[in-house]
């Protein structure tokens, strides 16, 4: 503004707005996921365990419902048998799986929407088998999960001092850190919930004693990536994690030559 103009200036500096962003894809995967905390310092880890029907009996609602995203695991046949349910229902959730796989290229994860061309039965609206429902086309098998099922999440601010209750608890029982100790000292790229570190290979019933309306209190505090076999553009990464380091690990340059950007600063600034 007239305010500050005598105070512009042309920088080529990385740091200043409009810089060259770097064009790299990262792979979500188990290795890049401990590479980017290496790198970053931020806690990342794909979510795992959350309930399709938790401790309480509350189910995720039927696939078919407008506007609804369902996540669907993909297994082979073998793995799976087909959930009972009309025969519209069966036929329009084949559709949009089918169809999505034209666009989706995750190996691990599909995702489908309801939308207004679709109908299914009503009689399976209230359905709880319609909450972890599995359907067969093929040689694959997708199983219903939490929508949030191997997504890729900045967790950091669950390590944070009074943010997660189990914190203070573990630090007073001596016990390790519960959201750092998977990744610092398992080297774990997956957080469990909720999770109990000896239990992870032989879980009990307990594990199930959170109720799901948990994290969708708690999730908007954690930045999402994406899903576990995804690969996401550097510029779509978090903030913390658009660090010039990260792009020159996975083959970006953060390079400025032959760019500038004015920059000015508040009147009166000092530097």
């Amino acid at each position: 503004t007239f305010l500050n103009e005598e105070e512009c200036i042309l920088s080529r500096d990385a740091t200043a707005c409009g810089s060259t962003t770097p064009q790299v894809s990262i792979d979500l995967t188990e290795s890049n996921i401990q590479t980017l905390h290496t790198l970053t310092g931020q806690y990342v880890y794909g979510i795992m365990g959350l309930p399709t029907i938790d401790s309480t009996g509350s189910a995720l609602p039927w696939p078919c419902e407008l506007g609804m995203r369902s996540r669907w695991e993909i297994k082979t046949a073998q793995e799976c048998a087909d959930t009972s349910m009309g025969s519209s229902t069966m036929s329009t959730l084949v559709e949009l799986l089918e169809e999505k796989a034209l666009s989706d290229t995750n190996q691990l994860l599909r995702d489908i929407q309801m939308t207004s061309h679709q109908t299914c039965d009503l009689s399976d609206e209230f359905s709880l088998a319609m909450a972890d429902a599995e359907i067969i086309i093929g040689h694959e098998c997708f199983k219903r999960v939490h929508p949030d099922h191997l997504s890729v999440y900045d967790f950091t601010y669950w390590t944070l001092e009074m943010t997660h209750p189990g914190n203070m608890i573990a630090a007073m029982a001596g016990n390790d850190h519960p959201i750092e100790k998977w990744m610092d000292i398992d080297g774990i790229s997956f957080l469990h919930y909720p999770a109990d570190k000896d239990e992870i290979e032989n879980p009990s019933p307990q594990l199930a004693s959170h109720p799901v309306s948990r994290w969708e209190n708690h999730k908007v505090h954690f930045a999402q990536l994406g899903r576990f076999g995804d690969s996401v553009d550097f510029v779509d990464l978090p903030n913390s994690m658009r660090l010039s380091e990260v792009a020159e690990h996975f083959g970006g340059t953060t390079g400025l030559e032959g760019y500038g950007t004015v920059v000015c600063g508040t009147r009166g600034e000092v530097a």
